[in-house]
């Protein structure tokens, strides 16, 4: 039995090393190298004409096989070790409303639209944090950072019992830009008698200040549930926690803690502008018209 992730990596690979597409992303890293921009984007359009096995592969899997991916996508096009090259999914022929964005559709890689109505101010945030022990000063490392602050769960030491006092060491840790971005669904969309839904989008790194307000935008990535601030009890469960002191909570484990429905942002596509934002250059616009003259009949890739 075939392994997905081997089965993906080989037809992705398959994907990028075929013409047309091999000529056009190509095309564009000549535009964006020099120019210090180390994102491609990459039609889920085209992935779709091209393989259909591939696309399901892609959107079913994709917070599992990101990396995988993105390291495939560097070993054809990258051949330099001093960066890394970030292919973004653009172009999904499949886009969902905001109100159908369900739990069934969590760590799929999804395509929504809507009209941005408020922008966050670009902060930092943890990735992989590095803390030190304070009983023993032992290290820990790599501990990955999640929806909120993670801590190590024990100290490395055998030696040493501590399990909640721990400093950060922040020259060792991995921060990252950040920003989120408040997304409402367009009216058209919204059923009479109702207001429209929003919903939170983060946005990292290369594509953080890509919207501003009232744009009106496609965004793909993967949604995802991040917890509410402590001390919520689901209205469900209130008549089962009546008369239940705060040590009985405790020690019967229960976790006073909502979920909210989140999307982490992999790539934007500005509607109002009728351009993808990656590819809306002078020097992109003549790439089209030599992609016509070849007659690249079966890119459908869609500027």
């Amino acid at each position: 039995m075939t392994d997905p992730s081997e089965e993906l990596q080989s037809l992705f690979y398959n994907f990028l090393t075929t013409e047309p597409y091999k000529t056009k992303i190509k095309s564009i890293l000549l535009h964006n190298l020099p120019l210090d921009i180390h994102t491609v984007p990459v039609s889920l359009t085209d992935i779709q004409f091209y393989s259909s096995d591939l696309y399901s592969l892609i959107v079913q899997t994709f917070s599992a096989t990101s990396t995988l991916l993105i390291s495939t996508f560097n070993t054809i096009f990258n051949n330099s070790t001093d960066i890394k090259l970030i292919p973004l999914f653009v172009n999904n022929p499949f886009i969902h409303r905001m109100r159908h964005l369900r739990s069934i559709l969590l760590s799929k890689l999804t395509s929504f639209s809507g009209t941005v109505t408020r922008v966050s101010q670009v902060r930092p945030e943890l990735s992989v944090g590095c803390f030190v022990c304070k009983a023993c000063n032992a290290t820990i490392q790599d501990v990955q950072q999640y929806s909120y602050y993670t801590l190590p769960s024990t100290c490395p030491n055998h030696l040493c019992t501590n399990r909640k006092a721990f400093s950060l060491e922040t020259s060792k840790c991995i921060f990252l830009n950040w920003q989120k971005v408040t997304v409402q669904e367009d009216t058209h969309q919204t059923p009479p008698g109702t207001l429209p839904r929003n919903i939170e989008v983060i946005l990292r790194n290369h594509l953080i200040e890509s919207v501003k307000p009232g744009d009106k935008a496609t965004f793909t990535g993967t949604l995802t549930v991040v917890p509410e601030q402590p001390g919520f009890i689901h209205t469900t469960l209130q008549p089962t926690l009546s008369g239940i002191t705060d040590n009985e909570k405790k020690n019967k484990n229960i976790k006073e803690i909502n979920y909210r429905l989140s999307f982490v942002g992999e790539s934007v596509e500005i509607q109002n502008e009728q351009k993808n934002n990656f590819m809306n250059s002078d020097e992109n616009k003549k790439n089209e018209s030599i992609f016509n003259e070849e007659n690249f009949s079966n890119s459908i890739l869609k500027n």
